[in-house]
């Protein structure tokens, strides 16, 4: 009797064994294993922040470009007709960027802040224009963003820009006619 405890003892100490032979046998490809799935979350997050630093920086150099292009009016003209030929749009577009002072904060130089035109903007005129333009505002907004402004959003500033009382007036004039502003 005592012998067959003695070799039912024996197999369980084989196979712990066999375990412990086969961890020191394969110990690094374990540490590889799980060091990869330590660290694998934050290689992720490091190439994800990579991936948008790298969008926003070309982001940033084709508004550079879109600034030294536009400079030149035969090619700003140029740019402006393949978006729309219409000249009122066209001319629209480019007010707006002078009533709101933003034409003169773009002409990409750091002392164009010391410029006090650009430090005010007309609200009454940029209301009148947006106004006239709700129908075409599709396209005041893309030759603001393209042409006229380095990569601006003409609707935040607008609401950025303009004063309380001419931006609720905009919203019901736009609501009126069944867009959102």
């Amino acid at each position: 009797m005592v012998a067959g405890n003695y070799v039912n003892h024996a197999k369980n100490l084989s196979t712990m064994g066999g375990f412990f032979l086969w961890v020191k046998k394969n110990l690094f490809a374990i540490i590889i294993v799980l060091g990869g799935a330590i660290i694998a979350p934050y290689l992720y997050r490091y190439f994800k922040g990579q991936i948008q630093q790298n969008k926003e920086q070309d982001e940033d150099i084709k508004g550079d470009l879109q600034l030294l292009e536009n400079k030149n009016p035969n090619t700003a003209l140029s740019n402006a007709n393949k978006i729309t030929m219409d000249k009122g749009v066209q001319a629209s577009a480019q007010q707006l960027t002078i009533d709101l002072g933003v034409k003169y904060s773009d002409a990409g130089n750091w002392w164009d802040i010391l410029n006090p035109r650009g430090w005010t903007e007309n609200d009454a005129e940029v209301l009148k224009t947006l106004k006239y333009q709700v129908r075409n505002i599709h396209l005041v907004e893309r030759l603001y963003f393209e042409v006229y402004t380095t990569r601006r959003n003409l609707k935040d500033d607008v609401n950025k820009l303009l004063d309380v009382k001419q931006l609720a007036e905009l919203k019901e004039y736009y609501k009126k006619y069944g867009k959102v502003w």
